[in-house]
This record gives structure tokens, sequence and C-alpha cells, in this order.
């Protein structure tokens, strides 16, 4: 390899890491799947995230993924709003459609792992950072449909485990699609992440209380 080629290549290494880190998120959620790895998740994206942040772009991680005390009243407030909003839709369609009972009396490791924990550290990767990262070379309705696409892409191994017919595959992406999208807008309007994490939040207690914890797995 001539030298000036593979000063192209390092650049763009160097540039683009950071979706190596997300091919490095995508074989934690398989190890998780297969292997029952259990808070590997969280660790193996959450640290790497930090790292990448301190290391390669020298930026305060906090401040950089709008998780700062500036933020957190904003956030909290449109984050409510929206997820108030967006609960009492889905409850609509939940009591129209006679899909039984809300249960809300979960575990609360379940609602630790499921409602908080999820939420929390895919919005840090995919809206804090990753969409972040993309927007730094195209514009934020491009980047957000990569950012959506690739945040439903990470749920296929989770799916797949749980054995979803194709119509429950296809309905679960599609409704993951559109989701995604809404948290990458909730997060542009808002600039704050605490919007978008509030608002996931407020999804995974809604399908927590409303469907089996088997089939919950597929949608966190």
């Amino acid at each position: 390899m001539n030298h000036p080629i593979q000063s192209l290549v390092e650049k763009f290494l160097w540039e683009k890491a950071y979706l190596l880190l997300y091919c490095w998120v995508f074989a934690i959620v398989w190890a998780t799947v297969h292997y029952s790895l259990t808070g590997i998740f969280t660790i193996g994206t959450i640290l790497p995230v930090y790292g990448y942040l301190r290391c390669i772009d020298s930026k305060q991680p906090v401040q950089f993924l709008k998780l700062d005390r500036d933020n957190l009243i904003a956030g909290s407030v449109w984050g409510g709003i929206l997820a108030g909003t967006f609960f009492i839709i889905l409850a609509m369609k939940v009591y129209v459609d006679g899909q039984g009972p809300i249960y809300y009396h979960w575990p609360l490791m379940d609602i630790i792992n499921i409602v908080i924990g999820a939420s929390l550290v895919e919005e840090i990767f995919f809206r804090g950072f990753l969409l972040q990262k993309l927007m730094e070379t195209t514009n934020f309705a491009k980047a957000n449909i990569v950012a959506t696409l690739l945040f439903a892409l990470l749920h296929f191994p989770v799916w797949l485990a749980d054995g979803l017919t194709i119509g429950e595959l296809s309905e679960s992406l599609l409704y993951l699609l559109g989701f995604s999208w809404v948290l990458g807008y909730s997060f542009h309007c808002s600039q704050s992440l605490w919007t978008p994490i509030i608002l996931h939040a407020a999804n995974n207690y809604f399908k927590l209380a409303t469907i089996s914890v088997q089939y919950l797995s597929s949608s966190w």
C-alpha cells in the first residue's frame, strides 16, 4: 500500500471510528442474546462511548451528550409532556383494540433493567453519540434516518432469538423505525438527551405493562 492511500485509509478509520463502535455494540447485543451475559450491554456501551469522546474527540462526555444540568430541566419538561401524550394514545389504543388489562406491578428489577437501564443506554449511544457524530458530516434529517436504521438493525438478534413470526417481526420493525425517528426529532428539537430518554422509558414501561415479558424482550 503506497503512502497517500495509507494516509487516506488511516484518516477514514479515524474519522469514522464511531461506526466501528456501533459494530462493537451490535456484537455485544448478539453475545448477550446467545450467552445471557447480564450487564455486559450497559458496561460495554457506556464505557467505549465515554472513552471515545474523551480520548479521540477530546470532549466532555456529559456536555456533548447533552446530559448536563443545563439540559436537565428543559429536557425533563419536554420528555414528560411527550411521554404523557404518548402513554395516553397507547392506552386508548389498547382499550379500543381490547388487548387486555394493563398490569403495573412488575418486579423492581424488570423496571430498572427494561424501563430505566435500556432507555438510558440506548439513548446515550444512538441519539446522544451516534446521531450527533453523523451530523458532523451530514444534515440532521439524513443523520436521523441512518441512526434509525442502525437502531432497528440492533434489535434483529433479539427478535430472531425470540422466534418472532414474519408478521410479528414486520410489525415490530415498522413500529421501532417510526418510534426511533420520533426519538431523534425529540432530541433535535429539545437539544436535551433527557427528552428521548424519558419518552423511551415511557414506551418501555407501557410495553412492560401490556404485554408478556417474553415478547417485551424484543422491544427494548
